[in-house]
Parts: structure tokens; sequence; C-alpha cells
């Protein structure tokens, strides 16, 4: 599926339970999108679940415990602006020893 003139088309994908609350392999978004705004995508999406997960209940930002990478590398803030063909991956911060 390719982007029209006004849209673009990231892959994303997800690791731990973020691999079954995605279910979808790409989303299109207008041109000019910020990753903030392709999270907005995905939580209307994906649903509740999916925000409860990604979304910090008390701050409203991101989990301290989500990584989300554009590209192969960590995303350093949601005003990223995001390109047609980006790879979005975004995992949950696995503790232990």
């Amino acid at each position: 599926m390719r982007a029209n003139n006004d849209t673009i088309e990231v892959a994303i994908s997800g690791f731990g339970i973020l691999k079954s609350l995605i279910t979808d392999k790409s989303i299109k978004v207008k041109k000019g999108s910020l990753l903030s705004d392709l999270l907005n995508v995905m939580i209307e999406r994906y649903g509740m679940r999916f925000r409860k997960v990604v979304i910090d209940p008390e701050t409203k930002e991101i989990s301290t415990s989500i990584c989300i990478l554009i590209n192969g590398k960590t995303a350093n803030n949601l005003e990223e602006k995001l390109k047609d063909r980006d790879e979005i991956t975004l995992f949950i911060f696995v503790g232990g020893g």
C-alpha cells in the first residue's frame, strides 16, 4: 500500500504485549506528522489497552517503560518528524538480572 501525495506510510511493529496490541503492519498519517501524531492515531485505533501500556496515567506522557525506535534508532522526543517508509518499533523495557 503506497502513500498518496497528502499522506505517508510508516511500518509499525511491537514486541512483548505490544506485539499483540499492534494489529497493523503499517499506518498512514498526514505528511508532516510527528511521532506524537502517530501515537495518537495508534491510541485511537488500538484503544484503551494500548493507551494504558504506552501512556503514563499521571504524567500523560509516554511511559518511561516504553522504548520507541525510528529506523532502529531511539526516538529522542515526540516531536520527531516522520518520513514515508520509516520503520517504527515499540517495546517495553524488561528488567532482570
